[in-house]
């Protein structure tokens, strides 16, 4: 089966998601443009704030997408000409496991040089994937597969790294991200898809275990990980849990 190329690689695709991380901003700036489109009147004093303002949201969006568009050279997502594709899963296109070790010394290197940065690792594991497949056919449980690698990718950012890591998992990695933003992405994600599948036959939902680290810990922070996403599984799965008995239980 051909891989989805659904993968966020392109220049248009960072300039499309720094405009809806920044909507507020742009909205504003839309806003600006409006007033001075209609030529109201206001006191000299404004028209120069409002000057001031648009000139600093400009160069602000211009900064993120530039920023964005270098960095996402990092990312290592798509298959490329050269890449080798028994590197890559053929389901989702992603990464598969047998590269994962390499593409995460990749992104750990291309994290802060400083000694101590922080890195979060995410363990995602779609729920009872095997009844899926055996109640509904490998069609369906890959077609989840696909739509869950895809909600995956549409929350990266430039530099972070996910890959296909077992049958029904997958994992992240989120170089220089705060604990309290990575339990926020946890939740978001296991929100989002289930629901993707909640009013799909599929039903699918996802368990989530969660490490937070120092980058030269990287495979401790694995196996935290790994244990933390059991907890999940054996708690009934759907919620997020984290290796330092944070837990985040979901509302079914």
């Amino acid at each position: 089966m051909e891989p989805s190329h659904f993968t966020p690689h392109s220049k248009f695709f960072w300039i499309k998601q720094t405009l809806v991380r920044e909507r507020t901003l742009v909205a504003l700036l839309v806003l600006s443009l409006f007033l001075v489109a209609l030529h109201v009147q206001a006191p000299v004093v404004f028209q120069i704030l409002l000057s001031a303002w648009m000139a600093y949201a400009s160069i602000h969006l211009i900064w993120r997408t530039v920023r964005a568009i270098r960095l996402s050279s990092n990312m290592h997502l798509e298959p490329g000409p050269a890449s080798d594709p028994a590197e890559r899963d053929l389901v989702t296109g992603l990464p598969n496991f047998e590269s994962v070790e390499s593409e995460l010394s990749i992104h750990v290197r291309s994290a802060s040089s400083l000694v101590g940065a922080k890195i979060g690792i995410l363990l995602v594991s779609i729920d009872r994937l095997r009844n899926i497949s055996e109640s509904l056919g490998r069609t369906t449980s890959d077609e989840v597969l696909r739509k869950t690698a895809r909600i995956l990718l549409e929350e990266m950012r430039p530099g972070n790294f996910c890959a296909r890591w077992s049958s029904a998992e997958f994992i992240a990695l989120f170089p220089e991200i705060t604990e309290s933003r990575l339990h926020s992405l946890a939740e978001k994600l296991r929100s989002r898809i289930q629901a993707e599948f909640q009013a799909t036959k599929q039903g699918s939902t996802a368990s989530i275990g969660i490490a937070f680290g120092d980058k030269e810990t990287i495979h401790e922070l694995i196996q935290q990980a790994d244990r933390a996403l059991e907890n999940a599984r054996q708690s009934g799965g759907n919620r997020v849990e984290g290796a330092a008995s944070k837990r985040v239980d979901s509302s079914r």
